[in-house]
């Protein structure tokens, strides 16, 4: 079994980004319940690239955001390139100053587009409650961490999610190394075995269209659609 990470960051939750104000969602309501208290978005993503209200020098060099995004700027991005990484993909995000004047540093987003696969069922991780429609699934909490992973399912990836907790980025050894080498700033590397509790009930992530696109959606529901609902 490979030794499996994750990115933390340092900054405090009041200290972390937030988005422009009026920055758009797109969502599709499913017409399950239409109109009722209990309507459901059956899709719903940011839209790219987004828009963050930033400082105008960095203050570390990962950044986050409110809603767990990684913000970096070009020179880690070409020296996490030059490292060869798989499964990351870097795109340009909008910076702005709080009366949304647009600032001269460029930053990209950091994202995890490898898969880890399912979480494995004796994480103690379930599904608590399927629409009959279009398949939104909201899953329970873990009780074991050490038991998220499962090299069975997971495509071999440097970075990676594990659903259904897609806005964290797991990562391999060979990063982690990488990363202590490197010594950047507002990012802390963790063992899988200290992975948080939810502060909610559980998990909500919606559908994998949600966070994939493109040839890593079919590959990921071709090669392991036989556990996932009909996304």
């Amino acid at each position: 079994m490979p030794e499996i990470y994750f990115l933390e960051p340092t900054v405090r939750f009041d200290d972390q980004l937030e988005y422009v104000s009026g920055m758009e969602m797109e969502i599709a309501l499913c017409p399950l319940n239409e109109g009722q208290p209990s309507q459901h978005a059956m899709r719903q993503r940011w839209r790219r690239p987004l828009k963050i209200v930033a400082p105008v020098q960095r203050m570390t060099d990962f950044e986050w955001t409110v809603y767990r995004d990684i913000i970096i700027e070009e020179d880690i991005v070409d020296s996490l390139k030059s490292a060869d990484f798989s499964g990351v993909k870097f795109q340009g995000v909008e910076l702005f100053t709080t009366t949304k004047t647009p600032l001269g540093r460029r930053a990209f987003e950091l994202t995890a587009v490898g898969w880890g696969g399912m979480a494995r069922a004796d994480s103690g991780i379930h599904v608590v409650k399927e629409c009959p429609f279009c398949k939104r699934r909201v899953y329970s909490g873990f009780k074991d961490p050490e038991r998220l992973f499962s090299s069975e399912e997971w495509d071999g990836s440097d970075f990676f999610v594990i659903w259904p907790m897609p806005k964290y980025v797991f990562i391999t050894r060979k990063v982690v190394d990488y990363m202590l080498k490197s010594g950047y700033s507002g990012v802390l590397v963790k063992p899988i075995n200290k992975f948080p509790k939810s502060i909610a009930v559980g998990y909500s992530p919606g559908h994998l269209d949600d966070w994939f696109d493109g040839q890593k959606l079919a590959a990921i529901k071709r090669q392991f659609g036989s556990y996932l609902s009909d996304d």
